[in-house]
């Protein structure tokens, strides 16, 4: 069983590696090995410039040059009914995902992560690599900001950031976080402040409705529903916690035989 197991591995890597090569030469080409970011496109294989969602791109790193924020930029945007990368409105981490991605100067950066199997995990689990092996290739021909102005947004966003740490920007954590969701656009509301729940499209810049929420509230309201349920539906939820409890006794088990497999080795 376990040489078995062991050449599965070996084929599993082979074909990794063999893959690997064959997207790295691509690169090499100018061929591209994965869905275009916003301001590019597809034309036979091939990225290319975008020119209406290059302007945006540009204007993009203008305001935040000028000073201005994630969200004032996410709300201009947003205001002028401009279409974002992926779903309707921009946001926050969207204008942020421009702001720091190296292909807006010209920069192809690849192999930043990899996806391997983990024993005792059904699925591949993405895995970060080390800066030292990240892959730059020069490609002038996809610039679409200057490198200059594209440093200093850099240099802009890292000094937000310090200050952010030395406590002017706290982050709030809680296991309620999305549970609800904003009856005027259908956001989640997520953890304002220390006490109270705020609907994360104020945040970001698209949403109007200024409803905080308790905490205190949400966290009676949220018993309550799951009393009633419970109540409601208590021989479905038994049923469903002895698997669950099953299934992680076995996974417990599972890994246990793994690492004893791995000691004899």
């Amino acid at each position: 069983f376990s040489a078995y197991g062991i050449a599965d591995e070996q084929y599993i890597e082979s074909v990794r590696k063999n893959t690997w090569r064959g997207l790295y030469g691509r690169l090499l080409t100018g061929k591209a090995v994965m869905a275009p970011r916003y301001g590019y496109k597809l034309e036979n294989g091939e990225l290319k410039i975008n020119e209406k969602q290059a302007k945006v791109v540009r204007k993009i790193y203008e305001l935040y040059s000028q000073g201005h924020g994630y969200k004032y930029i996410t709300q201009l945007l947003n205001n002028e009914r401009i279409p974002a990368p992926r779903g309707s409105r921009w946001t926050h981490n969207a204008v942020r995902e421009i702001l720091i991605n190296e292909i807006y100067k010209g920069v192809l950066v690849w192999n930043k992560a990899q996806y391997k199997k983990i024993p005792g995990f059904s699925k591949r689990k993405k895995i970060p690599n080390p800066p030292e092996q990240w892959i730059r290739i020069d490609r002038p021909d996809l610039k679409i900001v200057e490198p200059e102005l594209w440093e200093e947004c850099q240099r802009i966003r890292e000094k937000k950031t310090r200050i952010q740490r030395q406590g002017k920007g706290v982050v709030y954590t809680t296991l309620l976080g999305g549970f609800i969701k904003c009856a005027k656009c259908g956001s989640n509301f997520i953890k304002a402040t220390r006490v109270s729940f705020k609907c994360s499209g104020v945040i970001n810049g698209y949403c109007d409705a200024h409803v905080l929420i308790s905490e205190k509230m949400l966290i009676k309201l949220t018993i309550n529903a799951i009393k009633a349920f419970l109540k409601e539906n208590k021989h479905r939820f038994k049923q469903e916690l002895e698997e669950t409890i099953k299934r992680h006794s076995f996974a417990q088990v599972s890994r246990a035989e793994i690492e004893k497999k791995k000691i004899r080795r």
